[in-house]
């Protein structure tokens, strides 16, 4: 009798496509995730050193006449935050007319602060990681459709990047100082970010206002980059 071995080999191949089409789902769905991500982490990172953020707290709130210091110093120390942040320095070490800019509690704070901005980067840089290999691997994996999955995948990111952004911005909205304390009460682990706007410094600089109109800045960027991305996905799934 003779043996038919088709069905040894075709068992295998049907297996090993069930297999690579279970994986570009996952890999695809994990783009879907990694870009909100990516794109958050990135504003975020932008924002705590992008200098004109800093200048645009200090006119707006009109900072050097309502304290008493001169705008020129007060530039001076935003430039001093911005190189904490990428130092290998521990305690902020600022001062204003010879003596510390800061007091004990906001330097602590800022200690805290710094090891959050230490955290974004390391999550912005993970993101980045993941996505680059997901897209590879997809890319690698998939042997038709490549354009489409991949758009597909650029779509579902962009869009559920801008619809993330855009329900905390409507929250903000609403309820910002909830917001504000739910956020500082989540990422903290002591009461050091209350400060009195009568005395403290960086309170002063960046009011609660500034928090305000700062993360619809950074929500509408987000949401704005989450389109841009989802219609590059739309153009690439037309394409293929």
């Amino acid at each position: 009798m003779a043996w038919d071995y088709t069905a040894l080999i075709i068992l295998p191949q049907g297996v090993l496509a069930l297999v690579r089409l279970l994986v570009c789902r996952v890999l695809a769905w994990f783009i879907v995730l990694c870009v909100p991500g990516l794109l958050i982490t990135s504003n975020v990172v932008w924002a705590f050193n992008e200098e004109r953020l800093y200048v645009y707290s200090i006119n707006r709130f009109n900072v050097s006449d309502r304290i008493g210091v001169p705008e020129k110093e007060l530039n001076r120390i935003s430039r001093e935050v911005i190189a904490y942040w990428r130092s290998d320095q521990d305690q902020l070490d600022i001062t204003l007319f010879g003596r510390p800019a800061y007091s004990l509690r906001e330097i602590t704070h800022m200690q805290d602060v710094k090891h959050l901005v230490g955290l974004i980067y390391k999550m912005q840089w993970l993101f980045g990681l993941a996505l680059g290999v997901s897209v590879v691997l997809s890319i690698l994996l998939e042997k038709t459709n490549r354009l489409v999955s991949f758009g597909n995948a650029l779509i579902k990111g962009g869009l559920a990047t801008g619809g993330l952004v855009l329900a905390v911005s409507l929250i903000g909205i609403i309820a910002f100082p909830w917001l504000f304390t739910l956020f500082h009460r989540i990422s903290f682990s002591n009461d050091f970010w209350l400060l009195d706007p009568r005395k403290h410094l960086l309170v002063q600089m960046f009011p609660q206002g500034f928090w305000f109109e700062a993360t619809l800045f950074l929500g509408l960027a987000s949401a704005l980059e989450g389109v841009a991305l989802a219609g590059s996905g739309w153009a690439l799934s037309r394409a293929g």
